[in-house]
């Protein structure tokens, strides 16, 4: 659906010429709004019979003029990026009333910006019916705004801003702790995995979405695979995986899914059943083992995703102790039941 205020490209003024449309075709009582927001002591009768003109006369491009019995106002109104002159409705009649992006006048005019006619507007919506005739046209007109990089930020409410403070220092705790848990982890997985070495762990970014891991690598996971130990805060689960990337493993991982009954029947035997997980820039799948056959396995384009075997510990079953000992052996039983896949035996 065409927006009735903005059909083509954009010119000097024509948000103004928007605005000024907006008010001369809805209720009277939509313009005394905007003077009441503006601080400017008119009010238009409404059986009162005015005059719009756009541009006004002899007035920059950017002005237009509202005037009636005992009424003038002139607007001027500055679009993103537009040069504008604000004093120049200084200069005309009517009181003056200047609309900008910071909401700026110049001494002897009105000023608002547009973020504050955005939320003037939000709060007058809520007054008309939608399908009514200036309901429509408020959606419309607000509508357009965000085009041009005009919206009104809601604020923080009250709650919000307390709770601020306390949620960077209790996430700052949090990583403290899960810190000394990696600490502790690093020389069990290189025992367990022998040659396993830590090669990345979450960066600044992640940790403020709540993801935070470390990977490690071991040759048998091949050149660019990796065991990763993941706490995702936003799903409050521990996960522990173990990806393949495109290759000699990832090759064997399909051919067993595909065609070793007994290989899938080790991993579903697992105390918390895995889960493969297909990733790729443009997609990702998180399916359940039981659910693949050489036929459904075939249709994945397998070849264009890293594939992932993995599970995971909701944080409310952390053992009380020995929770290092809990992710160790989630990766033995991990690797273990891959090993056909990691050791490149042959299928019987």
């Amino acid at each position: 659906m065409v927006n009735l205020f903005r059909t083509g490209p954009a010119q000097q003024g024509s948000l103004t010429a928007a605005l000024l449309a907006l008010l001369e075709h809805s209720d009277k009582a939509l313009l005394n709004g905007l003077l009441e927001r503006a601080g400017i002591p008119l009010q238009a009768r409404p059986d009162a019979q005015l005059t719009i003109q756009f541009p006004a006369p002899d007035a920059p491009p950017d002005t237009g003029l509202i005037s009636g019995p005992d009424f003038q106002v002139t607007i001027t109104a500055q679009a993103p990026g537009e040069p504008w002159d604000p004093a120049a409705v200084l200069e005309l009649p009517g009181v003056p009333l200047a609309i900008s992006m910071a909401g700026k006048a110049p001494p002897g005019a009105h000023g608002l910006s547009w973020e504050q006619i955005d939320r003037w507007l939000a709060a007058a919506a809520e007054t008309y019916d939608p399908d009514s005739r200036t309901g429509f046209l408020i959606e419309q007109f607000r509508a357009m705004l965000p085009e041009l990089g005009i919206e009104y930020f809601a604020g923080f409410d009250a709650p919000l801003l307390a709770a601020g403070p306390e949620a960077v220092t209790t996430l700052s705790q949090f990583y403290q702790v899960a810190g000394l848990l990696f600490e502790r982890l690093a020389p069990a997985v290189a025992g367990l995995r022998a040659g396993a070495t830590q090669v990345r762990q979450s960066r600044p970014e992640e940790l403020l979405a709540g993801y935070c891991y470390r990977d490690y690598a071991d040759p048998t996971l091949g050149a660019a695979g990796f065991l990763r130990v993941a706490l995702n805060l936003p799903q409050a689960r521990l996960e522990a995986a173990c990806w393949l990337m495109p290759g000699e493993a990832h090759g064997r991982l399909h051919e067993r899914l595909s065609s070793d009954l007994g290989f899938r029947a080790a991993l579903a035997r697992l105390p918390h059943q895995p889960l493969l997980w297909l990733w790729s820039p443009d997609n990702e799948q998180k399916l359940p083992l039981d659910s693949l056959d050489h036929e459904s396995l075939d249709g994945l384009a397998w070849g264009d995703y890293q594939a992932g075997v993995f599970f995971n510990l909701p944080f409310a079953n952390f053992p009380a102790e020995n929770l290092t000992g809990q992710v160790l052996a989630l990766i033995e039983d991990l690797t273990t039941a891959l090993q056909p896949v990691l050791s490149g035996g042959v299928i019987h």
